[in-house]
């Protein structure tokens, strides 16, 4: 929960190419990295389990707003670092 809370969050981000194919998605999720594509699902929405007042089982969903979002471990791939920027700026949701 403190990570929906947090005004920065650093995140791995080594696949950057919103065009890339399936198979590239589901390489970086075989090797434990994010893809562009995973970010909004990552951060925007997440789903929790509480207990309200009556001590009853609750579903709540919390929204991540951070000021900033620190990606590290780009991949070499995308060099210079201006694609780089030119691939996260396409593929992040526009907000």
């Amino acid at each position: 929960q403190q990570l929906f809370r947090a005004e920065v969050i650093l995140c791995e981000l080594t696949f950057l190419d919103s065009s890339e194919d399936s198979a590239r998605k589901s390489l970086a999720e075989k090797r434990g990295h994010i893809h562009i594509c995973d970010v909004e699902q990552i951060f925007v929405c997440t789903e929790q389990s509480i207990d309200d007042a009556e001590g009853q089982a609750k579903t709540i969903s919390i929204i991540s707003n951070p000021k900033y979002i620190v990606f590290y471990h780009l991949s070499g791939r995308y060099t210079p670092a201006t694609r780089a920027l030119d691939c996260i700026a396409e593929g992040l949701p526009r907000q």
